[in-house]
């Protein structure tokens, strides 16, 4: 809940700072940001992949907002998304 408030608050402040684009001047500067809990029983790719997931989603859905991996079984795009973790190549 800290996180997502915080991440709001950067989303926020950005989005009303009025920066612009660098190759596009036209276009104003926002963040998309994607959140999950970091579970302590997986490996940490697991959570990270999670966020990544919940980050695309952001973008997917409009930019310039937070998006929680926890929310994503809630959104019609990615309804049974699964992640899967392969072994890393030895």
């Amino acid at each position: 809940e800290i996180a997502l408030k915080k991440a709001e608050t950067i989303r926020r402040n950005v989005t009303a700072s009025d920066l612009l684009h660098d190759f596009d001047p036209t276009r104003k500067l926002t963040v998309s940001v994607g959140l999950a809990m970091v579970d302590l029983t997986m490996p940490l790719e697991y959570s990270a992949s999670s966020a990544d997931l919940a980050l695309y989603a952001a973008k997917h859905h409009g930019r310039d907002q937070v998006v929680l991996a926890s929310q994503l079984s809630q959104t019609p795009d990615f309804q049974g998304v699964q992640l899967v973790l392969s072994e890393p190549n030895q």
